[in-house]
């Protein structure tokens, strides 16, 4: 039935407000649906990731609760400059395609970054940032950028420069060196580094070693070693072998242990193939300490097929002590059944400092029951010496086990001292009727105890 034809309204009244009818409200609610599911996960159309356009937080910043975690609705992108045109290729993500759709790996890193907890980012996150192209990653740091600053926002960011890192170390490093805030320009730099390391740590070592006088900032270097231990198992062994084992050698080891840990035979398999020499000495001692930290005796027969580069006391002593961690009288077995010639004390110290870290009790009550032995020596000197702390007629008690005169002499009077510290009468009495204290070390105590007290003396007056 049509509506009713109403009178025109007088000259200068306001025009009447149309009723929306049920079909208008029902396309509005459906277009705002489409907007809000098109809004949220559909990139940002950037021109360009600017570089430097890392901004720093504003107040007038929308809080985590007014401002939800989505991706903007595409925009229409502003027509290209001349350098927009000219620009390399690989400077510049693609304006000129009208993207129907996001792609697969930029929604998977986008479904990551809304279920990412607010106070950071978890490895199922980073796993979907290792997927994204370089363009990709340009569009998914277009996008984060507009974020509320947090944790959530520098951690998507970190993910995307140490991706950028992997595919364009270059163009990443120009972009973070523009960044306005120093703690963020230094961290983004640092996650570019560590993505170059984890795929060419070669040349990213080169680049960081090239300065004007021919050196390099540890903290930089620490970036490239870092990053190298992630790098694929061929990849991150090589780099260990070009590093020079007097200035280096620690991070050559770490990188050998690290990938021994998630590849050990192509591990082994490399360290064998090594000549003679500091490296694959140091190859051997890594791969030992990690490989009998769970596989003690697999450790142990390997370490003997090796032949000379096995039977070290560098690779018995790593063998011990990550052995003790384990099963430390097993260990002490081991110690205790090799020829006289290989017992170096310096294997059992080590071996018990593991034991008493991890089972202290049970290593006291063994080291109770040895009889006097130069090898018990050092252990039973610092546990004199630590157990005096608490109980000094304990800890007196084990001076007498000790069985070098200078050691012993040296353990009695280091806890007679922290006795003084403690209970000045007691001590010096003690000194005063020791019969294994030296007279030099009963001298020292006696006359600094007449020091103090005439200090005392005359800070009362």
């Amino acid at each position: 039935m049509p509506a009713a034809v109403k009178s025109p309204p007088p000259a200068g009244s306001r025009p009447p407000r149309h009723v929306p009818t049920p079909l208008m409200v029902m396309v509005t609610v459906a277009a705002a649906g489409l907007g809000f599911a098109v809004g949220r996960w559909w990139p940002p159309r950037t021109p360009e990731v600017p570089r430097g356009n890392v901004p720093a937080t504003s107040s007038s910043t929308p809080s985590h609760e007014q401002r939800p975690l989505l991706l903007p609705r595409p925009t229409a992108p502003p027509a290209p400059t001349q350098t927009d045109a000219t620009a390399p290729a690989q400077n510049s993500p693609s304006t000129t395609e009208n993207r129907a759709e996001i792609s697969p790996a930029l929604d998977v890193f986008f479904r990551r970054a809304v279920a990412a907890p607010e106070e950071g980012v978890g490895p199922t996150y980073a796993g979907a940032a290792a997927h994204l192209t370089e363009e990709e990653v340009r569009i998914a740091l277009g996008a984060v950028e507009r974020w509320p600053a947090g944790p959530r926002r520098s951690g998507a960011e970190n993910l995307l420069a140490r991706r950028w890192g992997q595919l364009d170390p270059a163009a990443a490093l120009a972009w973070a060196a523009s960044v306005s805030e120093p703690i963020r320009r230094h961290e983004l730099r640092r996650q570019v580094m560590l993505g170059w390391a984890s795929v060419d740590p070669s040349a990213a070592f080169a680049h960081v070693s090239a300065g004007a006088d021919g050196t390099a900032p540890p903290h930089r270097l620490r970036e490239v070693f870092e990053g190298a231990m992630q790098a694929e198992t061929h990849t991150a062994l090589r780099f260990a072998a070009q590093l020079d084992p007097s200035r280096f050698g620690g991070e050559a080891g770490s990188i050998i242990w690290t990938v021994f840990g998630r590849d050990p035979a192509a591990t082994v398999a490399f360290v064998e193939a090594l000549p003679d020499g500091d490296l694959r000495q140091l190859a051997v001692d890594r791969v030992i300490d990690h490989w009998a930290r769970y596989d003690p005796l697999g450790a142990r027969a390997w370490m003997e097929r090796l032949g000379a580069s096995g039977q070290t006391l560098s690779a018995r002593i790593e063998l011990g002590e990550s052995w003790a961690r384990v099963d430390p009288a097993g260990a002490v077995g081991w110690f205790l059944d090799l020829p006289a010639e290989q017992q170096d004390g310096r294997i059992l110290d080590r071996i018990l400092h593991r034991w008493l870290q991890y089972d202290p009790d049970a290593c006291i009550t063994w080291l109770r029951e040895q009889p006097p032995s130069p090898l018990l020596d050092r252990v039973r000197a610092e546990r004199a010496v630590s157990l005096a702390r608490r109980d000094i007629a304990e800890g007196l008690a084990w001076v007498p086990l000790i069985t070098d005169p200078r050691r012993r002499a040296a353990a009695e009077e280091q806890i007679v001292w922290d006795w003084y510290r403690r209970d000045r009468a007691a001590a010096v009495e003690y000194a005063q009727r020791s019969g294994t204290l030296p007279d030099a070390a009963r001298q020292r105590l006696i006359e600094r105890a007449r020091r103090d007290a005439e200090r005392e003396a005359a800070t009362r007056q």
